[in-house]
């Protein structure tokens, strides 16, 4: 059986890109977490549909009780207006 080299890095291109391998400075961590940012809503951006991500709000008792926007796209944007840092039920009552 032949024998391999190791490889050169332990990291892999799915660590690389989610910025989650070796270690880095701070100051490379956050510039990486940036470009993820950026390359998330371009990809978002590209969707002929509306992409909404939401962070749920629990209650003490773990129930889920309303929802915070954290991402949406430019779709959903154009049509409804900037909801990123707002309340669903706020903008959505009866939802």
């Amino acid at each position: 059986m032949e024998e391999r080299p190791p490889p050169e890095s332990t990291t892999s291109p799915l660590q690389s890109l989610a910025g989650t391998g070796g270690s880095a400075s701070p100051e490379r961590t956050e510039r990486q977490a940036l470009t993820n940012q950026d390359l998330l809503q371009t990809t978002l951006d590209s969707s002929p549909y509306y992409v909404q991500v939401f962070e749920a709000i629990r209650a003490a008792d773990g129930k889920i009780v309303d929802f915070t926007w954290i991402l949406q796209n430019r779709k959903y944007t154009d049509l409804y207006g900037y909801q990123v840092g707002k309340r669903m039920l706020l903008h959505s009552p009866d939802a």
